[in-house]
């Protein structure tokens, strides 16, 4: 990498092209020229006039924001040579200890070859005495044939030489008798085992050989690999696009986060909120379903309302300036300049177009058909990613190549790369995840809305940990943003105030089934005046719930009385309140869709917030 050398001098012209800088980038806060724009900048928006630029910038501040840039780059140097120092010293004592590893390699089989010699020589010691006293014992028993034998013979000579003829007679007969025995003891010996020659070998083991073999093969007691470690310092971008490096823990453990709800703000709207995030700012947009977006200041208060037509339900910021919004039932995304207030570019991609997700130059967007697709800003597919989902794609972040997503219905979180490889699926004790972003160490956190928590998981999908909970004061979170260390969440409403308003009638879907369950095993639920949908839920005695939907509908989603239905079990009762939010929210989508004349009332009160559904609970039965 080339370094930076001080400018000796500083030219209005393009060092490129030659041509006068008149133009100028915010997405590269750089000045350009015409060829510049056209060749290199033509996907970027909110191109400027330098000359605007320069009038609105204050050029001490500026010149202060480039002296904390330079003393921050300093110190990170400095940081930089000190850690390669130190880990020159690292190498160093570890050079030595794969040294001394190496010898102890060594001691250890030889400690091994000496008790395997020791035990050989040992048996062979054994074996061999063993052998050698049989054979002593039978020279001795040999010797003594043999002196018993020569005895004989002395005695033959006497008698023969000194007694009479028949004495002699007697005498030759006995000794020969003897001899006899002796004729025959060595007859016997023929088969006897003694007299057979001992020899004393070693019959080596055939594994040796093998082992041997490897051995020779061996080319190297090991193998010396240098791992690289990426450097733990982190670019961040502050309010007025300053620059700051800053160093960062090598690694982030989990089990070591904490959060606290710190304020809790009413957000005044009768609309559901689909999607929000944090901007680089620090301020918030807000995205109604199907109403208006909102930009907020960082502390949650309305501070203008964006001109932008349409339905919109995904938002991501592309710059400083610039966001963009998913539309539906457009099948489109607008990109829209905050600054100006107005559309840019509208980009069509034939499919209901879902979550949407920012990063490096490129958006990833949940289509139908559960694709999700990588484009660019003019809209060209870079990427087509087909994944498994039992619900739409309605929440993702896009970060370093991977696309991560949650599946409220099937409760879990995914995660794939750019190739459509799944790199992991986590499932453990999520009920309804819905909103989701990622830390600053690429940890997803998650407003898990069935549970009424948020739930961080580990960067490789392997571990998890629950931040928030409801007895911490938490209901129904459905959308998080982060920024800078710090995460904001918003929920719709608060179920409890609800019931005290509303009374006996009117609650949140899980509190009227609790009321009701409290009463009787069954009850009936019932929206709208007509057409109207009923759906109806029994508790079973082993703490099953059962749910009994119209099998059949006509066009406007009414019932048709054929007599078929379906039942439906699930295990928990998050898993029952899952089924009836979704079959709600699809049958008034489909009113509105039909202009079907309906008691707008009752709906306004039963889905004028996104969560807790809002239901008139009728009919429970004794």
């Amino acid at each position: 990498m080339a370094s930076s050398k001080p400018s000796q001098a500083i030219k209005p012209e393009c060092d490129k092209h030659g041509q006068d800088l008149i133009l100028y980038c915010p997405c590269h806060l750089m000045p350009c020229c015409d060829e510049c724009i056209s060749t290199s900048h033509s996907k970027c928006t909110g191109i400027k006039s330098l000359a605007g630029v320069v009038d609105k910038t204050k050029i001490e501040n500026s010149k202060e924001s480039v002296e904390t840039n330079i003393n921050s780059i300093l110190n990170l140097l400095g940081t930089l040579i000190n850690n390669k120092s130190k880990n020159i010293k690292r190498g160093e004592n570890q050079c030595v200890s794969i040294k001394q590893s190496i010898k102890g390699i060594r001691q250890e089989i030889n400690k091994h070859l000496d008790h395997l010699e020791k035990k050989l020589c040992q048996e062979t010691d054994t074996i061999w005495n063993h052998e050698k006293s049989k054979a002593t014992d039978f020279i001795s028993e040999i010797e003594g044939e043999k002196k018993n034998l020569k005895e004989i013979k002395e005695q033959l000579q006497t008698v023969t030489s000194q007694a009479s003829k028949l004495q002699s007679f007697l005498g030759v007969h006995q000794i020969e008798q003897q001899v006899h025995q002796c004729q025959r003891y060595v007859e016997d010996l023929d088969d006897d085992e003694r007299i057979k020659e001992v020899d004393i070998k070693m019959k080596q083991n055939d594994e040796i050989e093998k082992i041997l073999s490897k051995l020779e093969s061996l080319e190297s007691l090991g193998e010396v690999t240098v791992i690289k470690t990426e450097v733990a310092m982190k670019l961040e971008i502050s309010v007025g696009r300053e620059l700051k490096l800053v160093p960062l823990q090598e690694r982030s453990n989990i089990n070591n986060m904490t959060m606290n709800i710190e304020t809790k703000i009413e957000i005044n709207n009768n609309k559901d909120i689909s999607d929000m995030i944090c901007l680089m700012d620090g301020r918030v947009i807000e995205v109604q379903w199907r109403g208006k977006v909102n930009l907020l200041t960082s502390d949650g208060k309305l501070q203008k309302q964006l001109p932008i037509p349409g339905e919109p339900w995904s938002v991501t910021q592309i710059n400083e300036n610039t966001i963009a919004i998913t539309y539906l039932y457009e099948k489109a995304i607008k990109i829209f300049n905050m600054e100006k207030e107005t559309v840019t570019k509208v980009i069509t991609l034939g499919k209901e177009c879902n979550g949407l997700s920012f990063s490096n130059g490129s958006m990833a967007v949940g289509l139908s058909d559960d694709v999700i697709r990588i484009i660019d800003l003019e809209g060209n597919t870079l990427k087509s990613i087909q994944v498994d989902s039992k619900s739409d794609l309605y929440n993702l972040v896009y970060s370093n190549d991977r696309v991560i997503y949650s599946d409220y219905v099937g409760n879990a979180v995914y995660c794939y790369d750019e190739s459509g490889k799944q790199i992991w699926k986590y499932e453990q004790d999520l009920s309804g995840p819905f909103g989701l972003c990622i830390d600053t160490y690429g940890n997803i956190i998650v407003a898990d809305y069935g549970s009424n928590r948020i739930v961080v998981i580990s960067k490789d999908g392997q571990d998890s940990k629950v931040l928030i909970s409801e007895e911490d004061g938490l209901n129904n979170p459905k959308c998080i943003g982060f920024k800078h260390n710090q995460s904001s969440e918003s929920r719709s409403g608060s179920t409890a105030h609800a019931v005290d308003d509303l009374d006996a009638l009117c609650f949140s879907i899980k509190g009227a089934l609790k009321r009701c369950y409290e009463e009787s095993d069954m009850c009936f639920m019932t929206v709208g005046t007509y057409p109207s949908c009923t759906i109806g839920t029994k508790k079973t005695a082993d703490q099953m719930y059962l749910v009994m939907d119209s099998h059949s509908r006509d066009e406007s989603g009414k019932s048709v009385p054929d007599g078929k239905a379906v039942v439906l079990r699930f295990r928990s009762l998050d898993q029952l309140v899952t089924y009836i939010r979704d079959r709600f929210n699809a049958l008034v989508l489909l009113f509105v869709h039909k202009d079907i004349d309906i008691d707008i009332q009752a709906v306004l009160d039963m889905f004028a917030r996104k969560y807790p559904r809002r239901m008139l609970l009728l009919n429970p039965l004794a």
